[in-house]
């Protein structure tokens, strides 16, 4: 298994406005907050904490995630009460880091850019078994694995790391993937992280305005 690379990439200080979009550098701080879906989030329509209606104290360094963890919470905003399950919340931003919803459950985004990674704990259903001893069909087995996963920041399509697909993203920047080419597989399959990262750095990620 891969060793996984535990560095996040922070926004910008700032963000330029650019036509219909704003760029966004590194070191800015993200406000805490709710994303309802992903196009909620492209645009940065973000529900903030204080239009969180609860009792917990929302300055409280995991007030988001505990809100995340009840059957369901209320949202005022613009003087309109709705009700929301936390199951269908599609991502949420606390401390800083961006945390996105994997089949019912998030997960911290570890690598933040156009090219997203975060490890995640996902369970898996094995087929029943036969048994020869007993002469019918064990039940299946359900065990927990950890998942490599990537999120395409453009499309927020999630899917499990690939590494074919990985770089047929990498490669979307011509010079990067002449780089990554001279490398031997082995190495470039040690190397895909890194090149992740050099990947967001050259093509900074934007919000829809």
């Amino acid at each position: 298994m891969k060793s996984f690379l535990f560095i996040s990439i922070l926004f910008s200080e700032i963000i330029y406005s650019q036509g219909d979009s704003a760029l966004m550098f590194r070191n800015f701080i993200m406000e805490d907050g709710i994303y309802l879906n992903y196009s909620d989030f492209r645009h940065n329509q973000i529900i903030r904490k204080n239009d969180i209606l609860s009792k917990e104290n929302p300055d409280q360094l995991e007030f988001i995630k505990k809100i995340l963890e009840t059957e369901e919470f209320s949202v005022k905003i613009s003087g309109t009460v709705s009700k929301i399950k936390p199951k269908s919340v599609w991502a949420y931003v606390q401390n800083n880091a961006l945390h996105l919803n994997y089949r019912e459950q998030f997960f911290r985004v570890t690598i933040f850019g156009t090219i997203c990674f975060f490890p995640a704990l996902v369970k898996v259903q094995s087929p029943a078994i036969y048994n020869p001893q007993y002469g019918f069909n064990s039940g299946s087995i359900i065990t927990t694995e950890t998942r490599e996963l990537i999120m395409n920041f453009y499309d927020g399509d999630i899917f499990t790391f690939d590494f074919d697909r990985v770089k047929n993203l990498i490669c979307r920047d011509k010079f990067l993937c002449e780089d990554l080419n001279k490398l031997k597989r082995r190495i470039q399959n040690e190397q895909i992280y890194r090149f992740i990262h050099k990947f967001n750095e050259a093509h900074q990620a934007y919000y829809l305005k």
